[in-house]
């Protein structure tokens, strides 16, 4: 719901953004919105509203891969799991033999990480960089010795 996320979101190349504030039937905008649901949905968060309209955003046999984390039981409506096949994965990250080929990829040129680093400061200032990541206002702070 954060606007600058939602225009880095699109600088990186997402198809459409949305922000959720307001949205009713968040499922069903982001389904009308891709003529029918989304193929993966990643949720990062861990809160039991977000993986519920993750969810909701999947369209037939679409995948919901959740990263996030919660000690709390997550409502999901069982017709469309079975009738539309979608499928619930919890991921604790990538594979440890995919870093090797995220690693070449950047090796390569393949990918920009330094787009992704909005900040950087040092140890000294460690606590105004926790700041500036909860503000929202960053993307990623790089601390430095």
């Amino acid at each position: 719901m954060n606007p600058l996320k939602l225009k880095w979101a699109e600088e990186f190349g997402a198809d459409y953004t949305v922000n959720s504030h307001g949205i009713r039937d968040l499922g069903a905008h982001v389904r009308n919105l891709t003529a029918g649901g989304v193929d993966v949905a990643y949720e990062a968060i861990g809160a039991p509203r977000t993986i519920y309209q993750a969810f909701t955003c999947l369209g037939p046999m679409g995948r919901l891969l959740v990263a996030g984390y919660t000690r709390n039981d997550i409502k999901i409506p069982e017709p469309k799991l079975i009738i539309e096949e979608r499928s619930i994965h919890g991921v604790l990250g990538c594979p440890y033999n995919d870093y090797q080929k995220i690693f070449n990829i950047i090796e390569d040129g393949g990918y920009s990480i330094e787009s992704l680093v909005t900040n950087q400061m040092p140890l000294d200032d460690i606590e105004k960089a926790l700041i500036s990541v909860r503000s929202g206002q960053t993307l990623r702070t790089i601390v430095l010795p």
